[in-house]
């Protein structure tokens, strides 16, 4: 219906996987690739690099003890946004590219996709593809929690409903690609929250025409608004998991120009104090549960 955003080639047919190394020109040993990121895997056996000759890139996937590749494909011109692993198994990618949408208001921007890479069987599958959601195109990086004792994937996609988009909450097991909503907003629905469960957490909504910007929680008795402000200019924005699965951090502006990171508990508990935010934050999380443990500034 609505998903004519393609999915370019970065698809299960477009991961070339092979060992074979042809002939080079000899300028080529003295040019190195560029390592745009790298991971290691949550058990520490192996470690996944994206390099690039400044145009063409490359996921290469290393077992540390025994130095064998496990993995090496050919991802092509496409712009790695994000690369994390869903258990020892899985790779998450997210590339992005400049596409125009026709049903889809201002639809020509650069939009986010993501594919999960199963490791073992060399095979990769676009997210999303079979799901409700009428967009292949996905809204953020995705997330991993442990669910049931198994990794799962949690993403954020676009569902059509009254001709306008509702961005909804997307549960995908890595290994079977079973996709399920978990969640389900209205319009003013602008992000997500999960907490170490793998459960909604928290809403983001902002409503354009009364500039108003809300932040929506879920605690044992359902949602409810935690807080709500007028912001034509300089919105909120929701962080994400606090240092447990109860709490909330989004980050706000005081009136002295300061931006504030807050907290905002789902257990009724007093919260935190907020603490001041510098240029380029970012949060520090658990790898198994998503608490967030510290955080980190990129300095100059």
């Amino acid at each position: 219906m609505f998903k004519t955003l393609l999915h370019t080639v970065l698809m299960a047919a477009a991961l070339l996987i092979g060992s074979a190394v042809m002939a080079a020109p000899l300028e080529a040993y003295g040019k190195l690739p560029k390592i745009e990121s790298a991971t290691v895997s949550p058990s520490g056996h192996a470690v996944a690099v994206v390099v690039s000759d400044g145009e063409k890139r490359t996921i290469v996937v290393k077992d540390l003890a025994s130095n064998a590749i496990l993995l090496r494909g050919y991802l092509g011109e496409h712009k790695i946004r994000d690369v994390r692993w869903a258990g020892d198994r899985h790779l998450l990618v997210v590339h992005s590219a400049t596409l125009t949408n026709f049903n889809v208001e201002n639809g020509r921007r650069e939009w986010l996709f993501g594919s999960i890479v199963d490791i073992a069987a060399k095979r990769m599958k676009p997210m999303l593809n079979n799901s409700v959601a009428d967009l292949t195109a996905i809204f953020g990086i995705p997330t991993v929690r442990m669910f049931h004792g198994e990794p799962a994937v949690f993403v954020q996609g676009m569902v059509f409903a009254g001709g306008r988009g509702q961005l909804t909450l997307f549960r995908i097991d890595p290994q079977t690609g079973v996709t399920r909503v978990i969640g389900s907003g209205g319009p003013d629905v602008t992000d997500w929250a999960i907490d170490s469960e793998g459960n909604p957490l928290a809403q983001e909504l902002y409503d354009g025409s009364a500039k108003k910007w809300t932040l929506k929680v879920r605690d044992g008795q359902g949602w409810r608004e935690a807080v709500s402000v007028t912001a034509p200019l300089d919105r909120p924005s929701l962080v994400g998991m606090g240092r447990d699965g109860a709490s909330v951090i989004y980050a706000m502006q005081a009136p002295d120009g300061q931006w504030l990171w807050h907290e905002v508990r789902t257990d009724r508990r007093p919260p935190g104090a907020p603490t001041p935010m510098a240029d380029e934050q970012g949060t520090l999380r658990a790898a198994l549960d998503g608490r967030m443990i510290g955080q980190a500034t990129l300095v100059g």
